[in-house]
């Protein structure tokens, strides 16, 4: 009877657990009414949809596979090696592939070209009247969409792929003159992308801070855009996708970046599933949210997606985004669970976790982004007014920047904002208070030479200290190709220290501080060694005493107890 009892109960609590778990799927469908749609539609079933994965993966050959499996880790980089020789010769098969290209097919390449001819003869009649006017840099800077900085991104981004970067630059464009109109119209032709080309209710979304581009890069060198919150998903797609594209733009502003990629990084609020319709990202623009993955002028290395766990929503999410990123779904990392193993696991790719724009209660932090914007107006103020188009000049990697300039002959490289430095590159040593510059790859190697060197520096003469601080200083910026950043609170950016002897003065003050704190260490390392030896003397001394105590007890029981104190023996025996 108490058997059959047990299970009769243990039936009702099944029966009871079914019902609650059919009424939470019931609950979940009234609020994501589009789910049971999406799974039985075959295109977006996330079966479906891991198969296509798994089978792409497995087309590639198992360099190609292994080479996307360590890009995405940030252990190695896919670009090749750049000579002045190798960029000549891929922009000379650019422009004849460019040329191949039918005119219908590359409609707003052709009005680029016919603008920048009609205002380059303009301008030549404004010099023929005022002589002091010199016509070279003019027509230079006029032709935006023919400059070898602006082509060299999209072959960059190809890995030197002739055909593939041709037909991404003819999209790219026409992706910003017709899908994507922006506020100031076929400027956008003419001159790299700025604020102003976006609408003031763009702005304000983009003053919100669902994407923003972190203010450091990750461990191989890559800038990080991260989308949180609710990633600005309510409002017009469009606004979305510019802002989006915008962003990109700026990401690959510097060579570093064009080599390297960018990393997407997406951690929406767990709440978000319950407002938003399933439908938004394919009938208001699916297609458009492929197009600027596909034309951005900068290559994705990797794509995380951090969700809670067990959620049928995000899983329709994460089969949307992979449709959408045709060409480079190989490259997306698809994260669940809680916020804490979420961190682990992103930490894991070398991206800094503590740098997210985001709390733990979910709300957005804007700190950084308010400098980030104050400081990008102030740079594209000089773009507009000075009609100055070359901003791959403030790139983080002074040797890939060197033979870019040596290859892009006829380029201006007059920069009036060159001392205004966005983001730190790799091998960049910055000089900031706080934990963030600590992990920094530029700070590591330079800790690690100061290191190496600290031995020899101790026991040398003030001449050769100084020879040796000089050394250093030639390591981290010819060799490394780096460059010695100070943060300046005004403008809120980072300054190049240029100064020979400031340089030698921060690398001595390096080699103080090492000092200071391997003196610091072997103070504490001893202090820990005598602590210990004296709690062990005192735990013996305790010991022994304890032990002493004992015997005393011992003997005293004896005694009370009959036996002979001489022999030890008991008399009663």
């Amino acid at each position: 009877m108490f058997g059959y009892s047990s299970a009769k109960e243990a039936a009702e609590e099944e029966q009871d657990d079914e019902e609650y778990a059919e009424h939470q799927h019931q609950q979940q469908q009234q609020q994501q009414p589009h789910i049971r749609k999406f799974y039985r539609d075959d295109s977006f079933n996330p079966q479906k949809v891991d198969d296509l994965l798994r089978n792409e993966m497995m087309e590639l050959s198992v360099n190609d596979r292994n080479g996307i499996y360590e890009e995405i880790h940030g252990v190695r980089c896919m670009a090749p090696l750049e000579t002045p020789e190798f960029l000549e010769r891929s922009l000379f098969e650019l422009n004849a592939e460019l040329a191949r290209i039918p005119p219908l097919e590359k409609r707003a390449f052709c009005h680029a070209s016919a603008m920048a001819q009609i205002n380059t003869m303009a301008q030549n009649n404004i010099n023929n009247q005022n002589s002091n006017t010199n016509t070279n840099n003019s027509d230079k800077k006029t032709k935006y969409v023919d400059t070898d900085e602006f082509r060299l991104r999209f072959l960059r981004c190809e890995l030197f792929d002739v055909r593939k970067a041709a037909r991404r630059l003819v999209n790219y464009l026409d992706l910003i003159a017709y899908c994507l109109p922006f506020q100031n119209g076929m400027l956008v032709l003419q001159r790299p992308i700025t604020m102003s080309d976006l609408s003031d209710a763009e702005q304000s979304l983009l003053r919100k801070g669902h994407l923003q581009l972190l203010p450091f890069r990750d461990r191989s060198g890559r800038r990080v855009l991260t989308g949180v919150a609710s990633l600005g998903i309510r409002f017009d797609p469009q606004m979305w996708y510019k802002i989006v594209l915008y962003l990109l733009v700026i990401a690959g502003d510097d060579v570093e970046s064009q080599q390297k990629g960018i990393i997407f990084l997406i951690w929406p609020n767990p709440d978000i599933a319950k407002s938003l319709k399933l439908r938004y990202p394919i009938n208001s623009g699916g297609r458009l949210v492929q197009m600027v993955l596909q034309c951005a002028p900068i290559r994705i290395a990797a794509c995380h997606f951090c969700t809670p766990p067990n959620d049928p929503f995000y899983r329709i999410i994460h089969s949307v985004l992979a449709l959408c990123m045709d060409g480079t779904r190989s490259r997306l990392k698809f994260h669940s669970g809680e916020p804490i193993e979420l961190e682990y696991k992103i930490n894991s790719y070398g991206i800094p976790v503590d740098l997210l724009p985001r709390t733990s209660t979910g709300n957005v932090k804007t700190t950084y982004l308010k400098q980030w914007i104050r400081q990008r107006s102030a740079f594209e103020e000089d773009i507009l007014a000075n009609n100055n188009h070359t901003t791959t000049t403030t790139s983080t990697n002074a040797a890939a920047a060197a033979s870019a300039t040596s290859a892009t002959a006829g380029m201006d490289n007059k920069n009036y904002y060159y001392d205004m430095i966005e983001c730190p590159g790799s091998s960049d040593v910055v000089f900031r208070q706080g934990k963030q510059v600590m992990n920094h790859p530029g700070n590591v190697a330079f800790r690690s030479l100061i290191e190496s060197k600290s031995s020899l520096h101790e026991t040398a003469t003030q001449t050769q200290k100084s020879a040796i601080a000089k050394e250093v200083v030639d390591t981290m910026i010819e060799v490394r190709g780096g460059r010695f950043l100070v943060w300046d609170e005004k403008p809120c950016c980072w300054k190049a220290i240029t100064d020979h002897n400031k340089q030698r003065h921060k690398v001595a003050i390096a080699f103080r501080n090492f000092k200071s704190y391997r003196k610091a260490m072997g103070n504490r390392q001893t202090i820990i060694q005598s602590t210990t030896i004296a709690q062990a003397t005192t735990a013996m001394s305790i010991a022994f005493e304890n032990l002493g105590g004992l015997d005393l007890k011992k003997r005293k029981r004896g005694c009370l107890g009959g036996c002979d104190s001489l022999s030890g023996t008991d008399n009663n025996e």
